[in-house]
């Protein structure tokens, strides 16, 4: 049994298309699944280092004088860069562990340098042909005291339990705890076994069963993250989402939403904002709220750029909060276009003269292809994260009576490009009441080119009036968004922003369902209201910001 393994995707409350392992704590006798892998969990339950932690002290590594910046990142490249930790543990470096992966020093380093720093090569003083060690495979002390233990036991008693009670007291992963009764058969003799209380044959055969994972049936049970299980196959939860997109169950056909909040306060949230300018959607529903003082409409702009903390949804506790105020009838709108970049068919054309970006999703893969560049990896994990936050708002406004939408570039319908509408996911949540799909085209509302474009819409009953009667023209343009600019700039920049007739139709079609219930005197928290002031984007830029694939 493989203690690590990568998996592509996993439920969207999760940390999705990133590295995960499978980890069998044998202290704890229970199989977990873990982002950072079992140097996490050993350290958080039981209070253990890593390793590697003891070979370095500063920003830079000690063997290849390479300045990472932070000390999280020095052991990310020290677990990888196998010469320099085999040299360091030559050199019997032993230093005094600092604070590192998620604590306030190394995350005021990080925030320093915004994540902007690249790596940097020092130059010095470097050890002639070092000797080279490896980290031992196997934990000494564990096989010492299994050792011991045979050794004060007595005459009738069960040695196999007496094994499996010894490797329970140290906090060891299963792959360790492998490989140290491996090493204990491979140098355990027929002298060593004179002074116990067993034969050499009894000790062998115990150790050579502990030795398979069969004997530990905690290593068979349902993994677990953070005490839940979860199933790292992707596989299985797409199976289930196809199960109930073709048989949703009959409860869905009498889903009652939960009344919204009628307080005079309406919130929606703006996921992926982007630069405000005039004719946007925000500038419109601003138009709308003037002709109606009896309410108060708060655009809160969820992102980044507009506040680090509760505009990052890559931070499961802003995703959690924001989720949460939805879940509580507080937000009654929301709107998204999750960057499609990763999605895109444009990956598919191939650019005269230069390299465009590659495919990194495919019909058989869409959470990501199996080889894919750190940098690709990247997007594509942050590509799924944002996506699967739009589709959770969205499901959660549908249990509480909200309206929104969240939209993405039309099915391309070739079978050999990937899109977000053929996901089993998406599938199953067209079955709930008042959600349904709208094409639409963005060039009859103005934009360069045909821009075909899909909306995933709960609610909002006149918006197809609203399309029709605020489109620009009748004709489809013949531009086209595939390549670059005289700038460098890829020609699909400035799509990502909607023409202002479209923004209109939109604007004018969500406040027409937020502004329609009345109020009734209940409040929303105030604690709230002042976070979503003080993310309405009111600076309006210049500047898009690059397409870059």
């Amino acid at each position: 049994m493989m203690d690590h393994c990568w998996v592509q995707s996993l439920p969207f409350d999760a940390k999705i298309a990133t590295p995960f392992a499978y980890f069998g704590c044998m202290q704890c006798q229970t199989r977990q699944l873990t982002h950072a892998g079992e140097s996490v969990h050993l350290f958080k339950c039981h209070g253990r280092l890593a390793p590697a932690r003891f070979l370095f002290d500063e920003t830079h590594c000690p063997a290849c004088l390479g300045e990472y910046h932070t000390r999280a990142k020095v052991l990310a490249h020290l677990r990888v860069a196998h010469q320099c930790r085999q040299q360091l543990i030559g050199q019997r470096m032993r230093c005094q562990p600092q604070p590192g992966a998620g604590s306030s020093n190394d995350r005021e380093l990080e925030e320093r340098l915004d994540r902007a720093q690249p790596f940097l090569q020092a130059f010095g003083p470097r050890v002639n042909n070092p000797r080279q060690i490896e980290f031992e495979a196997h934990d000494e002390s564990l096989l010492e005291d299994i050792y011991l233990a045979m050794l004060d036991a007595e005459e009738e008693s069960d040695l196999e339990l007496i094994i499996r009670r010894e490797i329970s007291k140290h906090p060891v992963s299963w792959t360790i705890c492998k490989h140290t009764l491996h090493h204990f058969l491979e140098f355990f003799s027929q002298q060593d076994a004179e002074v116990l209380k067993f034969s050499f044959e009894d000790v062998r055969s115990c150790v050579i069963k502990l030795e398979n994972p069969d004997a530990w049936s905690f290593l068979h049970a349902e993994c677990t993250r953070d005490g839940r299980q979860l199933s790292t196959d992707i596989s299985v939860w797409e199976d289930w989402f196809a199960c109930m997109a073709c048989s949703p169950p009959c409860e869905w056909q009498q889903l009652q939403p939960l009344p919204r909040s009628l307080s005079r306060q309406r919130i929606i949230l703006h996921a992926y904002a982007g630069r405000r300018r005039r004719g946007d959607i925000e500038w419109y529903i601003d138009e709308v709220a003037k002709c109606h003082p009896e309410v108060v409409i708060h655009v809160a702009s969820v992102d980044i750029v507009i506040d680090a903390g509760f505009g990052d949804i890559t931070k499961e506790a802003t995703r959690s909060y924001w989720v949460g105020h939805i879940r509580q009838g507080h937000v009654v709108g929301f709107l998204a276009g999750p960057p499609c970049n990763t999605w895109s068919r444009a990956r598919h054309h191939v650019l005269t003269g230069t390299h465009g970006p590659r495919i990194v999703r495919t019909p058989d893969a869409p959470w990501g292809r199996e080889s894919l560049r750190l940098r690709e990896l990247q997007q594509v994990s942050i590509g799924t994260l944002l996506l699967g936050f739009a589709f959770q708002c969205i499901v959660a406004l549908a249990l509480h009576s909200g309206t929104g939408f969240v939209e993405h570039p039309k099915d391309p319908e070739e079978s050999h490009m990937v899109s977000i509408w053929r996901l089993p996911v998406l599938r199953a949540i067209l079955q709930l009441p008042n959600i349904r799909l709208l094409h639409l085209a963005q060039g009859l509302f103005g934009a360069p080119s045909a821009k075909p474009t899909t909306l995933l819409v709960l609610g909002m009953p006149g918006l197809e009036m609203e399309f029709h009667s605020n489109r620009v023209t009748r004709e489809l343009p013949k531009g086209a968004s595939v390549g670059k600019d005289h700038l460098g700039q890829f020609h699909t920049a400035p799509l990502k922003e909607y023409p202002p007739s479209m923004c209109r139709a939109l604007a004018f079609a969500l406040c027409s369902e937020v502004i329609c219930t009345e109020c009734d005197g209940s409040n929303v928290p105030a604690e709230l209201i002042d976070r979503c002031t003080a993310m309405t984007n009111q600076l309006f830029g210049q500047f898009i910001g690059h397409d870059d694939g």
